[in-house]
């Protein structure tokens, strides 16, 4: 009986002290699983999802922009959308371009 006692609590402790360590880890920003930057003049609503601060509406909205006024001609285009703001743009700058990188301007 004291052994199952004993197993109890050293069970519980483990399982107050140890599991919070275990369970918080830290989570990946939704761009870092994009190894190059994404051309928010091509990706889809889907992939511009994968950028932080970037929702469904605000993704549709980037695509919206994009189709009604032409292609963003500088990264800081995007903050033209509502909801996009300078402290997104931060999170958002080195995870976004404006050109596919195999093309060259002449």
């Amino acid at each position: 009986m004291k052994r199952w006692v004993g197993f109890f609590v050293l069970a519980s402790a483990v399982m107050l002290w140890g599991a919070p360590g275990l369970c918080a880890q830290k989570k990946k920003a939704p761009g870092a699983r994009t190894p190059t930057p994404t051309n928010i003049n091509t990706a889809s609503v889907l992939e511009l999802t994968y950028l932080p601060g970037i929702g469904v509406k605000r993704a549709q909205a980037i695509v919206d922009h994009r189709e009604e006024i032409g292609p963003f001609k500088t990264k800081q285009g995007v903050m033209d959308i509502p909801g996009i703001g300078k402290k997104t743009f931060e999170k958002l700058e080195p995870l976004i371009s404006v050109r596919d990188r195999g093309r060259q301007p002449f």
